[in-house]
């Protein structure tokens, strides 16, 4: 186990190669280490997430409750598991700087996605009113139990 990836320490190598979109037993032979692992996998994470933010755009919604219920609501096992790889990489990139850059551009894109949903719904509210909703949706997004 690598001391990278402190928060992925319980991910099964079958859950990594599976979010990877690499068989198993190829990973056990060609990858050398878990960080090339956990690279691609982060690469994946991101073109996934940030296909679906593109694709859900505020005016997608009739109101803020359809927005919410995607967020909270949302109990299919890829999303849930997107909020758990989210969460893991977030806390891993604390002590893995070849991962900080990309995950907190990701985590950036996706604030301002959120606040684009809330500044859509709400204009009238002002600046610092749609960022601490857009702060407090963020943090609680991440909130899953799986």
């Amino acid at each position: 186990m690598s001391a990278v990836l402190p928060s992925l320490v319980c991910a099964t190598l079958a859950a990594i190669t599976q979010e990877a979109g690499l068989a198993r037993p190829l990973v056990r032979y060609h990858v050398g280490h878990q960080d090339a692992l956990l690279h691609k996998a982060l690469q994946r994470f991101i073109q996934r997430t940030q296909k679906l933010y593109q694709q859900l755009l505020p005016q997608s919604f009739a109101d803020i409750d359809e927005f919410i219920e995607i967020l909270y609501c949302n109990d299919s096992p890829q999303y849930i598991n997107d909020v758990q790889i989210a969460a893991a990489l977030i806390s891993a990139s604390a002590n893995n700087p070849t991962i900080k850059v990309p995950i907190k551009s990701w985590f950036s894109n996706r604030s301002q996605w959120c606040y684009q949903h809330i500044s859509h719904h709400y204009p009238k509210a002002s600046e610092q009113q749609k960022r601490a909703v857009s702060a407090g949706v963020m943090g609680v997004s991440f909130n899953v139990n799986g």
